[in-house]
């Protein structure tokens, strides 16, 4: 099957719910037709569940901002990892982005939601994340396709999982996180009749003022900086032929 041939393609694509993601992680939730937050997968520490980049006034050039948690038992998953909340993080979390982005141009115009969202005392992580992923979307104009894995009840693990959730959900193509490369093993999708599109997202350098620019930061840098023109500089990253590029007849 060659998709660009197929007028019923449907792109389905699965990222676990992370916190305050970068910019390809929303460019991924444009792409597809359904994306799916992998909630009901084991929990990794010093991943990107709990926590992510900004831009910083130090040498390095970034910093993490860290949403504490709760201990919990190694085999727990993301969706009941719960929040320290007795730690007062998401003060320190807004006090450190007006440090960094207080003179920002659209700085005003989005940190009163993104304050709202991280002063709720909510329990869970996995709520905070799809809160503020939700809120991005609004801001850059992207239609809500958002599904929790967890609502889906697929049981299956590691790529098997992946490959059950595309089919349940009638993909023909999945679009696939690069980090995945190491792990995904692409033919158990093409038995399944699923083409299989690695993102292959080339990072957009675009003017942070007086500061030093670094990729791979949080969406709310670009949000900050550039307000409504984010979403057409984070388009900038995806080629434009991606379909044809990466997928073949089977």
């Amino acid at each position: 099957m060659n998709p660009k041939n197929n007028l019923a393609e449907k792109v389905v694509a699965i990222c676990q719910p992370n916190f305050l993601p970068w910019i390809g992680y929303f460019e991924m939730g444009h792409r597809a037709d359904v994306y799916v937050m992998l909630d009901d997968v084991q929990y990794v520490r010093r991943e990107w569940v709990n926590r992510n980049k900004i831009l910083s006034k130090s040498d390095q050039g970034w910093q993490w901002v860290v949403v504490p948690l709760k201990k919990k038992k190694r085999e727990s998953m993301i969706n009941e990892m719960e929040i320290q909340n007795s730690e007062r993080w998401s003060e320190k979390i807004l006090n450190t982005l007006h440090h960094v982005y207080g003179k920002a141009p659209f700085y005003n115009m989005y940190i009163e939601n993104l304050s709202m969202i991280l002063s709720k005392e909510c329990c869970l992580l996995v709520d905070y994340n799809i809160a503020i992923i939700k809120m991005v979307y609004n801001i850059l104009g992207i239609k809500n396709n958002l599904v929790l894995s967890s609502e889906l009840d697929i049981s299956s693990k590691r790529d098997d999982k992946l490959t059950d959730i595309c089919e349940h959900l009638g993909a023909s193509i999945y679009l696939a996180n690069n980090g995945s490369k190491p792990y995904i093993d692409q033919a158990k999708f093409y038995q399944k009749n699923i083409c299989f599109v690695f993102q292959d997202y080339d990072h957009p350098i675009y003017s942070v003022q007086q500061y030093t620019f670094v990729p791979y930061l949080s969406v709310i840098d670009v949000l900050f900086w550039y307000g409504p023109d984010a979403l057409e500089i984070i388009l900038q990253g995806r080629k434009q032929n991606w379909i044809e590029e990466n997928t073949f007849d089977k």
